[in-house]
């Protein structure tokens, strides 16, 4: 089915602002691709770091791989979000190929086709929010177990200085 020079026309300004668009949201990736990075590894190193240093008792600590399982997991987040912009480009670009051969040269069997890599980023997007989701639960559970640890050992340093407290005024009063 061939277009008139009016649909052909449409279509050519369809097929414009679509790209116009499609060269927006590349940018858009671009320009936030440092910015996420950074957010990502700056907010789980923190996280971490001080789960590390502040709630977990020197000498002490219990299931240290949950803290290294974390780091991991943030290492792999970081990773797949790299990709997942970089893979961004690479769909938006194959996408813009099917508008035009849709739009452009009127083959109608790329209507509603997906490209692969479209698919691939999509799961790539999905594996990075739950590398980001499981190093989370990672370092909050290592935190919740190690500041028990942290509390009972706590607790079990007050008794002792008590104790200690308690023997040196029994000595003291045994000595007048």
């Amino acid at each position: 089915m061939a277009r008139t020079q009016e649909q052909q026309a449409q279509a050519a300004s369809v097929f414009a602002t679509y790209k116009a668009e499609i060269d927006k949201r590349e940018l858009s990736n671009t320009d936030n691709y440092d910015k996420n990075i950074l957010t990502l590894s700056s907010a789980g190193l923190a996280i971490s770091l001080t789960v590390f240093k502040d709630i977990a008792p020197h000498g002490q600590t219990a299931y240290i791989w949950l803290l290294y399982s974390a780091w991991i997991l943030f290492g792999c987040a970081i990773l797949a979000t790299i990709f997942s912009f970089l893979i961004s480009n690479a769909a938006l670009r194959a996408e813009l190929e099917i508008a035009h051969k849709y739009y452009i040269e009127e083959d109608e069997s790329v209507f509603g086709k997906i490209s692969l890599k479209s698919k691939v980023l999509k799961w790539v997007n999905r594996f990075s929010g739950v590398f980001f989701v499981l190093a989370i639960i990672s370092v909050i559970t290592f935190g919740v177990i190690n500041f028990d640890r942290r509390m009972e050992s706590s607790k079990s340093d007050m008794v002792k200085k008590t104790q200690q407290i308690v023997a040196i005024t029994n000595d003291a009063k045994s000595t007048y």
